[in-house]
């Protein structure tokens, strides 16, 4: 609704955090990610799809998913013209440490070579990257324990381990 999206709207420029978390997989060559976009305190957004290019694997749709929340994001900010106050910060959860490894291993380049191109999956983290350069908001990429819901309660588990439990259920839901 209207009500809805103006409250959204306010929450992205008032807010002094915003949590994008992502979580993919992949089973028999297909993959899927899903994805949660919330505030401290509430679930603004999910989305979830399947992955594409070769080869399909769980690291592509770990990175497939954290590009299509950050790719909403930018795009919703873009289109509602909304300009996040200088103080919020976008704290981008994955549950995959190789993920963050490769991708910090890309912020360190400034120059591209043709035998990056080699690496696998180099242009979802090429995309990664350029994605969160042009996000007006600063960037935190940090990781979360997966699966915590296995042993501890869901309401026992802080709100990052949460959010990434419903990322997991909506990829799961997808593939």
């Amino acid at each position: 609704t209207a009500e809805a999206r103006g409250t959204l709207l306010v929450r992205l420029s008032t807010e002094s955090v915003i949590y994008a978390v992502s979580d993919g997989g992949a089973k028999n060559n297909h993959g899927a990610f899903g994805f949660v976009i919330a505030t401290p305190r509430q679930v603004l957004w999910t989305g979830q799809g399947i992955v594409r290019g070769h080869p399909i694997t769980s690291f592509r749709a770990e990175g497939y998913g954290r590009l299509a929340a950050l790719c909403f994001l930018k795009r919703y900010i873009e289109y509602f013209g909304i300009q996040p106050h200088d103080n919020c910060q976008l704290r981008i959860y994955t549950d995959s440490k190789s993920l963050l490894q490769r991708e910090q291993k890309e912020w360190r380049w400034q120059d591209y070579y043709p035998s990056a191109c080699l690496a696998t999956d180099h242009d979802v983290l090429r995309a990664i990257k350029r994605v969160r350069q042009e996000i007006p908001l600063d960037t935190k990429g940090r990781h979360v324990k997966g699966h915590q819901d296995d042993d501890t309660p869901l309401n026992a588990l802080p709100w990052e381990a949460v959010l990434n439990v419903k990322a997991d259920h909506l990829a799961t839901e997808a593939l």
